[in-house]
């Protein structure tokens, strides 16, 4: 059975004997993962008809019949299957009438996959067939996986009747050639007018039918033949059935006398069908076409060029039948038949041909004129207008002859075919330069040709154009006409342009390069594509050289709000006159920042030093530039921040800079204290410019101070208590760095007990411990002197100072 998870809980609820229930856990929780997915098909039948499709059956698995998942999921599930089927006619057959598109007959589903499908292709054939089944079952013996099968299990595929399985009754075509003509004098039984069976004849069928004058006799059928009805019966597999008559002899002269036959749909029995008066059946006539496809094509030899194309009459091939078509040359562009040009085939635009009787293809030749210009791109349009009998009459208007699907065929005028049309590929001008480093350089200008059957030879010129051609020489460029062939096939060739060294200074000049003529009449230049301009960009300085005159070459330095005059005066041997405006003044104001933008040099605007220590002394120095302007005399102030820590010196001042003068330096001492520190920043700000000068972008800079003054202290006990005629004992620590060496002086102070009288033993001023490089602990000692003199408890002290 199908389960999702299932949760069952186990609880303790009574106890005897003086025990009791433990209420934290009293219960177990018991899970039944869920299990037996189950297979099955969606539905169990399908009714299809006879079409060439693909039918799709969905097999699931964890699934119930609302779609819900139910069931184990997370496992392979497989199962097989197997088609089954009968041989009678109600039966379809494997690979006839469908076939299993599925490459095993094992349906496999992985782990959370619920859907899988089968796929059977529904053959469509010709063959008339009542409705057909064939049904597929899942085998539950192959199932495999945590998975049981489930209804339905069994799908029943039934392919609709098809293609007219119970026939389609009509008077044999025979009939309708030519009028059915009996004679009274020799005939009493006539039995040639028969009924056809077309498609198919399953079952037994049966039709009514009727003899009626056609004529204005109002006398009744009976009284010339006999019956003048009857039910024309066809039993299963029979294709063919006469109708009998019975014509009565009498003795009366009569006229030709017409009667009409019918048969009745309204009457038919066992699923036929009456069809209408066939006129022709199966295209008898001919069904006409374009093909086979391949064989419309642009043939093109050196002898003649023209289109061959090959019509096939499909069908029947009764009768001569003629065919009218029109066959149009269209440039590149759209295909319309509107664009179409004249004077490319050597036929008209509109012509015939005739299909003979029981000829089934006809291929015809269209001649392209010798001297028509192919245009690469362009199409030949060739339409089926109309078909008509030529010979026969029938009494009935045919359907056939007929035009088939290919009715139109267009065939496209490829490069390998087309005359050649032949330009630049660009018509921009090209810029060339004369060589430096070598005599000549060729240039290779490349010609393309749209379409490449046959050779052409393309005759050229160079003419000199513009302002100065006639500077233009073949010492200049060259040369000033030839030709290039294109062989057949051939797209793509260059003129070879060679253009020469010379060291005469000169401007630009201007060549064009003019395709001329080509010497065949199918090849032709491309319109707006025969001429392109070379131009040779102007070399060894045409316009000369220019520069100051050596005595005029400075430097010159302007200074601030200079005044400059502009005086006329006479010159040559005869004295001008000069009117009263001879002098102009012109003052050059101060400008481009004159007096300079100051700021710190880019370079080292953060320093680090140490802090000083007796006779070393540490400094950090700052550039500080005057950019732009040096003129005059300015000044600039600088502070410290922050200003208060007395770590550094000076924290302000001012710097002097004199006229032209534009570079100074800011020093900074950093000052001892002997107070241990972490690393201290201090920040240089540059302000208040004075002078005319300006502050630039560069106002501050960074001076950093190492850690400093690692403490050196007396561990605990600071305070120790000894005995008269003993040793007092005190270590000293170091913190910090272990790097380097480090010294401390240390000494006696006295207090109550004061080395003078003799209680202890002095230290004087100068004693030094020495911490080695690693060494964070030293000790002192200090003796105590025994005096026999009562005393209450003395106090004196040991003092550290001068750490290096």
């Amino acid at each position: 059975v199908p389960e999702n998870d299932e949760i069952f809980l186990i609880q303790l609820k009574s106890v005897e004997g003086g025990a009791e229930i433990n209420t934290s856990r009293n219960s177990v929780e018991i899970i039944v993962k869920k299990n037996d997915s189950p297979v099955r098909f969606i539905q169990n039948v399908y009714l299809v008809p006879e079409e060439d499709h693909i039918l799709t059956i969905p097999v699931v698995r964890g699934k119930d019949d609302s779609g819900n998942l139910i069931g184990s999921d997370d496992c392979e599930v497989s199962v097989s299957y197997v088609v089954i089927t009968g041989n009678s006619t109600a039966h379809a057959q494997q690979n006839l009438d469908f076939i299993d598109l599925q490459p095993n007959t094992t349906i496999v589903f992985p782990p959370f996959i619920y859907e899988s499908h089968l796929k059977f292709q529904i053959v469509d054939d010709a063959i008339p067939e009542i409705a057909e089944s064939f049904q597929v079952m899942l085998l539950k013996d192959t199932l495999r996986g945590d998975a049981v099968l489930l209804g339905p299990s069994v799908v029943q595929v039934t392919i609709k009747p098809n293609d007219k399985p119970y026939g389609v009754l009509s008077f044999n075509s025979v009939l309708f050639e030519r009028t059915v003509i009996i004679d009274e004098d020799t005939t009493a039984r006539f039995e040639e007018i028969t009924v056809v069976r077309n498609g198919g004849t399953h079952g037994n069928v049966s039709v009514n039918w009727i003899l009626t004058r056609n004529s204005s006799d109002p006398s009744p059928v009976t009284t010339d033949i006999r019956p003048r009805s009857g039910v024309l019966h066809f039993a299963q597999g029979q294709m063919l059935a006469s109708i009998p008559l019975i014509v009565v002899n009498d003795d009366l002269p009569e006229e030709a006398e017409a009667y009409l036959l019918q048969i009745l749909p309204h009457t038919i029995r066992g699923g036929a069908e009456v069809s209408e008066p066939a006129e022709d059946s199966d295209d008898v006539y001919g069904l006409i076409t374009f093909f086979p496809v391949e064989n419309q094509k642009i043939e093109s030899s050196p002898g003649e060029r023209c289109l061959s194309l090959s019509l096939a009459r499909l069908g029947g091939t009764k009768g001569d039948v003629k065919i009218f078509y029109s066959a149009l040359y269209i440039p590149a562009g759209a295909v319309d038949p509107l664009r179409a040009k004249d004077g490319i085939l050597n036929v008209s635009k509109r012509s015939s041909l005739i299909f003979p009787e029981q000829k089934t293809q006809v291929t015809m030749k269209l001649p392209i004129r010798n001297d028509a210009f192919l245009q690469n791109g362009a199409h030949f349009l060739v339409q089926l207008e109309a078909v008509e009998l030529v010979n026969i009459v029938p009494p009935i208007p045919p359907i056939s002859p007929r035009f088939g699907e290919i009715q139109n065929i267009s065939l496209v005028v490829t490069p390998d075919i087309a005359n050649g049309e032949i330009g630049f590929v660009s018509n921009l001008p090209i810029i060339l330069r004369e060589p430096e480093d070598f005599a000549a350089e060729v240039v290779c200008i490349p010609l393309h040709r749209d379409g490449t059957d046959g050779q052409a030879t393309v005759y050229w010129s160079l003419k000199p154009s513009g302002f100065n051609s006639k500077a233009v020489t073949l010492d200049d460029i060259g040369p000033f006409n030839g030709s290039v062939v294109f062989l057949s096939g051939q797209s793509d060739t260059t003129i070879n342009i060679t253009v020469k060294a010379d060291d005469i200074p000169e401007m630009n000049e201007t060549v064009t390069l003019s395709l001329d003529r080509v010497n065949v009449e199918n090849q032709v230049l491309k319109s707006g594509y025969t001429s392109r301009d070379l131009i040779i960009l102007e070399n060894d300085d045409p316009g000369g050289v220019f520069e100051f005159s050596p005595a005029s070459r400075g430097p010159y330095i302007i200074k601030l709000d200079e005044h400059y005059w502009v005086v006329l005066t006479s010159h040559g041997e005869r004295e001008s006159k000069l009117g009263s405006a001879t002098v102009v003044n012109i003052t050059i104001l101060k400008n481009d920042d004159p007096h300079g933008i100051i700021e710190f040099f880019s370079d080292d605007l953060i320093v680090t030093i140490n802090e000083s220590k007796g006779d070393d002394t540490y400094s950090a120095v700052y550039g500080v530039i005057r950019n732009r302007g040096n003129f005059g005399d300015v000044n600039v102030s600088w502070v410290v921040s922050p200003d208060f820590t007395q770590d550094v010196f000076p924290v302000r001042a001012t710097i002097f800079f004199g006229d032209q003068e534009f570079l100074k330096n800011i020093t900074i001492y950093s000052l001892p204290d002997e107070i241990p520190e972490e690393m201290e920043e201090f920040t240089i700000i540059l302000l208040n410019a004075t002078g005319g000068a300006k502050i630039g972008n560069k106002t501050t800079a960074t001076l950093r101070i190492r850690r400093n003054d690692d403490p050196i202290y007396f561990a605990e006990p600071h305070v120790v208590r000894v005995r008269e005629d003993e040793t007092a004992d005190f270590k000293v620590l170091r913190n910090g760095s272990v790097d380097v060496p480090c010294t401390v002086q240390y000494a006696t102070m006295d207090g109550k007990a004061t080395a003078r009288e003799g209680d202890f033993v002095p230290v004087e001023k100068g004693e030094m411990l020495v911490f080695a490089v690693g060494s964070r602990e030293q000790n002192i000692s200090v003796f105590i002197m025994e005096d026999d003199i009562p005393e209450t408890d003395e106090p004196f002290y040991i003092i550290l100072f001068n750490s290096t």
